[in-house]
């Protein structure tokens, strides 16, 4: 069984072009905040996390942008399970000698528990995208993709062996 308060994720509502996130994996905790340039990546991270849950196999990438550091959120199916590998990582600096990216938080958990967290944080963004102005991100909320997520990780999850303990 996994427990909500081992794995966490929080979005904060947009402002002037910033999302703040906030990521906390046991004692592992990941603070950015990200631009809404060039990325539309709250859209490509409900798009990977439901073509994620889906699959069983590839790895689905979302880029965010801080300027000038960039980073990868990977979700990759486990061969053999229900699971996904969600890993968050840093991108070596352009213009740099760096060759591997740094890995800040990799955790491994059933595929519709990891789903639901993520759902549940963000539809609370979603509330936060209905006061905010044009200029303060780019792109509209993705609230058919949200839709899709919630269906596949209440259905995924429903399973006794992804039973969520919170």
């Amino acid at each position: 069984m996994v427990r909500k308060s081992d794995f966490r994720i929080d979005f904060f509502a947009p402002s002037s072009g910033w999302l703040k996130v906030h990521v906390v994996s046991g004692e592992t905790h990941f603070d950015q905040v990200f631009s809404h340039i060039p990325y539309d990546s709250v859209g490509e991270l409900v798009d990977g996390l439901c073509r994620a849950c889906l699959s069983r196999s590839g790895v689905e990438r979302v880029q965010w942008n801080a300027e000038p550091d960039e980073y990868i959120f990977e979700f990759q199916p486990i061969d053999g399970t229900r699971d996904l590998r969600l890993t968050i990582s840093s991108l070596p600096p352009k213009g740099t000698l760096q060759a591997e990216r740094q890995v800040l938080i990799e955790r491994t958990m059933p595929n519709g528990i990891l789903a639901l967290v993520f759902w549940r944080s963000l539809r609370k963004l979603e509330d936060g995208f209905k006061s905010i102005k044009k200029s303060d991100w780019n792109y509209a909320f993705p609230s058919a993709g949200l839709a899709k997520l919630e269906i596949l990780a209440k259905q995924i999850s429903e399973t006794p062996s992804h039973k969520l303990d919170i």
